[in-house]
């Protein structure tokens, strides 16, 4: 089960690489918006790491964000970067605002 696990996640990072989109919504007055997703997989062969079972293979690592910005002047652009992660303990998917 665990080599199946490892074959599949190898088939996604390889034979399904993503691609970074950009979209600007001229409808929202040129506002920009990016984002991203990752997903991991984490296994160990001696002990848990970062994951309560990790020594039999854990998806519990992932990342995820979507930002925002505008040109306000030809000198001024803003912006905020919503983000949520989870890497074992850390995270648990909690939405936070990263930077602004």
């Amino acid at each position: 089960m665990k080599r199946i696990l490892i074959i599949i996640a190898a088939f996604m990072t390889i034979g399904w690489g993503s691609q970074a989109v950009a979209v600007e919504m001229d409808a929202l007055g040129g506002v920009s918006i990016h984002g991203f997703i990752s997903q991991g997989f984490l296994t160990s062969g001696e002990y848990n790491y970062l994951a309560h079972n990790s020594k039999t293979g854990s998806f519990e690592y992932n990342e995820m964000g979507i930002n925002f910005s505008k040109q306000v002047t030809d000198k001024l652009r803003i912006g905020a970067q919503i983000f949520s992660r989870d890497l074992g303990d850390v995270g648990n998917n909690k939405v936070t605002i990263d930077w602004a």
